[in-house]
């Protein structure tokens, strides 16, 4: 109720970002409450009120937000998500956050947006995919010094490397 009261009042003031940003978190939460199509639902209007802000990081974040939750429903429920366009909106939302924040030269949000792409190709078993999307991440990630992401990728990496039968390159990730 409170999340639908902010994106009605964020609707009144004109406030289109943080009306984005009250479905992203409207969606979260009702995936935490097990409400699937609501979550999609709050999910799928975020990245389409995303889509006309301004370019900016905000616009960014929120399309990564919305996808990494989609992404989640898809993994937790692959079958239905498929069906209702989560997984495809999932990708969507990524590959236009990491175009976002490639042209905005913001490397930490763009390894974001690449990682959680590589996790969604992970899920669908497409390892070069996946493992070339995730070493970006990393790629990205590192020019920041953002530690506090990097080690998401890194473990990525390892998962990945091991699917594929390279133990010891992805003892090697996990160690990094």
């Amino acid at each position: 109720d409170a999340f639908n009261e902010s994106i009605l009042l964020s609707d009144r003031a004109n406030d289109a970002e943080t009306a984005a940003r009250a479905l992203v978190n409207a969606g979260r939460a009702s995936l935490e409450t097990k409400d699937l199509t609501a979550a999609e639902t709050y999910l799928q209007k975020a990245s389409a009120r995303a889509r006309p802000l301004p370019d900016t990081r905000e616009k960014a974040a929120i399309l990564i937000a919305a996808g990494h939750v989609l992404g989640r429903i898809s993994r937790k429920h692959e079958t239905r998500a498929t069906a209702s366009g989560a997984l495809q909106a999932a990708y969507d939302a990524l590959n236009r956050a990491r175009d976002l924040a490639a042209s905005l030269g913001d490397s930490r949000t763009c390894s974001y947006a690449l990682g959680y792409l590589g996790r969604l190709y992970e899920d669908r078993k497409r390892w070069e995919e996946a493992l070339q999307l995730t070493r970006q991440a990393v790629f990205e990630a590192q020019k920041e010094s953002a530690h506090e992401i990097l080690y998401l990728w890194q473990w990525q990496c390892g998962r990945l490397l091991k699917a594929r039968g390279k133990i010891d390159d992805a003892i090697s990730a996990y160690r990094r």
